[in-house]
């Protein structure tokens, strides 16, 4: 039976309502237009309407405190740690040696937008995702960078100062990596070399580097994109008797437990129905029924099972799983 809300259940759900969110979406951008205009002159108003926002910005913090699951769930959020640092920053004094960091924080309260608006979010979330698979793209290019930098030195290095050393090298191979200059540097040296070895070199490079790796991380980012964009779905569609938390701990749990039931038998009925149709969960599926001969104790058990020994787990003999 669903719990009787309660003022903080009305209250979070004006802060994770639309008009909240709205609202939230335009203070930030006044915020970051103003940040804009102060870059070319200040006046009272404009600090005034900053003054204003600032306090918005702590108001919704404060708002989404009261409104948070669990401490541990709201402290554990990068977006809130971000947003505290943020808001946060604009109460320290400004002093003379750090008040230029102070006023560059202020720039990144423009990044707030981000949180303000769901797709954004969304593209961050892939992006923070893909670093894992993207360190190792950047690694085998880091080989490539590295195998191609000594080529050009042994190469080029005696008659071309872009690849005099590794240094310099590496640093025409980033230049030739943005598709800018690498013709000039082939034109010049075909002009010294002869038109094979530079025009392989140099192609080869960019095709490796430019297009190869490059897509690389476009699919990194898409794959990781369909992952992120699966898991959000899943759970906006969750129930919304419990909070968001307590929901994936349960779905994680009742995985773990349709797992075992599958091995020790049917749940009940009303178990198999909230699975299905509530939680979004198949009912545990069984081929066969198979009877221990020493005590009677029935198992249910796949096809791939049949004829494997087992032992019973209530009289602890041993018998073969035959499908009865």
């Amino acid at each position: 039976m669903p719990r009787k809300k309660t003022k903080i259940d009305s209250l979070k759900h004006f802060v994770n309502g639309d008009f909240f969110g709205y609202f939230i979406l335009l203070v930030i951008i006044i915020n970051s237009v103003l940040i804009g205009i102060e870059t070319y002159h200040t006046d009272q108003w404009i600090v005034i309407v900053q003054t204003t926002c600032l306090y918005i910005f702590v108001a919704e913090l404060l708002l989404k405190y009261l409104t948070k699951d669990s401490n541990r769930a709201f402290f554990t959020s990068g977006w809130n740690i971000f947003d505290i640092i943020i808001v946060a920053s604009a109460f320290v004094p400004a002093v003379s040696s750090v008040s230029t960091i102070l006023r560059i924080l202020r720039v990144f309260r423009v990044f707030r937008m981000i949180r303000a608006v769901p797709e954004l979010k969304l593209m961050v979330s892939v992006l923070v995702r893909s670093f894992s698979s993207l360190g190792y793209v950047a690694l085998l290019l880091g080989i490539f960078f590295y195998i191609y930098a000594i080529i050009g030195v042994e190469l080029f290095g005696k008659d071309f100062q872009e690849f005099a050393t590794l240094k310099e090298a590496s640093f025409s191979l980033f230049t030739s990596l943005t598709l800018e200059g690498w013709a000039d540097l082939r034109h010049a040296a075909v002009a010294k070399y002869g038109f094979w070895m530079p025009t392989l070199y140099h192609v080869s490079w960019v095709i490796i580097s430019a297009f190869l790796m490059f897509n690389l991380v476009v699919g990194a980012i898409i794959n990781n994109y369909q992952v992120v964009d699966d898991k959000e779905k899943s759970v906006r569609e969750l129930p919304n008797d419990f909070s968001a938390e307590e929901l994936l701990q349960i779905r994680n749990l009742v995985t773990e437990l349709d797992r075992l039931l599958n091995r020790r038998g049917t749940p009940p009925v009303h178990v198999r129905n909230y699975l299905s149709s509530q939680m979004g969960f198949p009912e545990p599926t069984h081929d066969h029924t198979s009877v221990c001969p020493h005590c009677g104790q029935t198992y249910h058990i796949r096809n791939k099972m049949a004829g494997k020994q087992a032992t019973c787990r209530k009289c602890k003999m041993k018998f073969t799983l035959d499908p009865g």
